[in-house]
């Protein structure tokens, strides 16, 4: 992930914060669906402008507005808050243990796993 992000206690984190996350992540999930500002505007009902601001943080983004972003790029709610907590460390152990088997995954199995995923 190419963003400055917290991963702070929950306690911690100011609602400003929150905003600058999911904005940072609506960006890059916007740039890897190859949309434009204005054409998720366009999905949002909103302004390119608008967008601009959700992406920067400086405007609250409404849960009706993530929900279409999650349907439109296929992903989840909480794709939108990626980095504000870090994962605990049996899950982080368990993410590196993966990564480290990964390849040794057949083509065959791995789109199983990923179909299974949903991703």
């Amino acid at each position: 992930m190419e963003q400055n992000q917290l991963n702070h206690d929950a306690a911690s984190i100011t609602p400003k914060q929150v905003d600058k996350i999911v904005g940072e992540n609506i960006r890059e999930l916007r740039k890897k669906n190859n949309l434009s500002q204005a054409e998720l505007g366009k999905l949002l009902d909103v302004t390119f402008q608008q967008v601009q601001k959700y992406e920067r943080g400086m405007n609250r983004i409404s849960a009706g507005k993530m929900f279409i972003i999650t349907r439109e790029f296929e992903t989840t709610i909480d794709r939108l808050y990626e980095g504000l907590i870090e994962p605990s460390p049996a899950r982080h152990g368990m993410i590196e243990d993966l990564e480290n088997k990964i390849h040794l995954i057949s083509d065959k199995k791995l789109k199983a796993i990923l179909n299974l995923l949903e991703i």
